[in-house]
């Protein structure tokens, strides 16, 4: 029935020519074959099905822009998927992939890419060819290390981390130096990286639930341009006894850092501490 209704909804968009076709939450394991002839197609969701493999047909359809593929069961992309060369959004987040691949990073001119809980336990070199991408989700994997070749991601501005089982941060990520956001949250950090502090137009960063007990001045100095800065749940007290007030004023007040979340606390710590 889902199949005869999708079928329907193809039909409807190759004849209106809108370049849009989405079949998503359908419970869909194959996609109707007339997906070939609409070779407008620029959006294509096809998220939240059952779909173990991609179309071939998705190959044909070169003027494809972006392209969602999340919530389904594929363990694989169809051979010459880097041929859609004018893709520039690829979501393949919430499938069973162990790795990502290799194909994605043929796809120079992705500006969005996400690859949420895929279970990935290792990105490879390649991740540097992406040299067009500004939003990055890496969410809920299984990673434990970057790549150095991270760093060569020169249009990168948003990130995200959170919820893999990293350490550290190899130096070269201070070398991406467009990033305005980055969420480390749920990992195993005991100290905010010190590479951080050379991505001056930083302004949040989040750290939540890792395992940092204190932060050295120089590197609280160093990430003076935020203006979020989140440490909560990570075992800092309210007010460090290294933070020196000066340091806090200097800070909030003269770099204009708006607020900083501590651990258990609900509101904003402003910079009327005691002396």
């Amino acid at each position: 029935m889902e199949l005869i209704h999708a079928n329907l909804v193809l039909s409807s968009c190759i004849s209106k020519k809108t370049g849009m076709l989405n079949l998503s939450h359908r419970n869909l394991t194959i996609i109707p074959p007339g997906l070939y002839d609409m070779t407008d197609c620029t959006h294509l969701l096809l998220n939240h099905n059952r779909l173990a493999l991609p179309p071939d047909e998705i190959i044909h359809l070169k003027n494809l822009q972006e392209l969602s593929l999340d919530c389904n069961l594929l363990t694989m992309i169809p051979s010459g998927f880097e041929t859609l060369q004018n893709l520039t959004m690829l979501n393949l987040s919430n499938n069973p992939m162990i790795m990502v691949p290799n194909c994605v990073f043929r796809l120079t001119n992705l500006t969005s890419l996400w690859l949420i809980g895929n279970n990935i336990t290792f990105i490879p070199k390649e991740i540097g060819d992406l040299r067009k991408l500004r939003k990055l989700s890496l969410r809920c994997n299984s990673l434990t290390s970057l790549p150095a070749e991270i760093g060569r991601l020169g249009s990168l501005r948003w990130i995200c981390l959170a919820e893999n089982k990293l350490r550290e941060l190899p130096l070269t990520f201070g070398d991406i130096w467009k990033l305005v956001t980055v969420y480390l949250d749920d990992n195993l950090f005991h100290c905010i990286p010190g590479c951080l502090c050379q991505l001056r137009n930083l302004s949040v960063l989040s750290l939540v639930g890792n395992r940092i007990h204190g932060v050295d001045d120089d590197v609280l100095l160093g990430l003076c341009h935020l203006n979020k800065l989140d440490l909560r749940n990570t075992g800092m007290p309210k007010k460090p006894k290294h933070w020196k007030v000066k340091v806090l004023n200097s800070i909030f007040c003269d770099f204009n850092t708006k607020y900083l979340y501590l651990n258990s606390m609900h509101s904003f710590l402003w910079i009327s501490l005691e002396i």
